[in-house]
């Protein structure tokens, strides 16, 4: 697959190597477009893509979901991501934002 354009079909939308549509991935943008986050979210976790999932979360509209965004990443290891989505919302106003956890919790399935 790769991203395709034009059409009428929305900005990130996939297309297969045959040209057909995507529909799941046209769901999923349209989804995400109209502000669904939660719905893109749970896709992207019932298909296993938990990277996919975390970020879905950090593009959320309110902050709580975003926050739930870093910490997912935060467990995936991203963690130049989720700083980043830290930097941020604490810049939009979140007033507890959890610190990283140390290398050793996150190596803990337990936690």
């Amino acid at each position: 697959m790769k991203a395709g354009s034009g059409g009428g079909e929305g900005e990130g939308a996939l297309r297969t190597e045959g040209g057909g549509r995507d529909t799941v991935s046209g769901l999923i943008t349209s989804g995400h477009r109209l502000g669904h986050s939660t719905q893109v979210a749970s896709w992207w976790r019932q298909a296993g893509a938990g990277f996919e999932e975390a970020m879905a979360y950090a593009d959320a509209g309110d902050l709580i979901r975003r926050a739930r965004g870093m910490e997912r990443l935060d467990l995936l290891g991203a963690v130049a991501v989720a700083d980043r989505l830290r930097l941020l919302l604490r810049r939009d106003g979140l007033a507890q934002v959890p610190q990283r956890s140390h290398a050793s919790t996150r190596a803990n399935p337990q936690g």
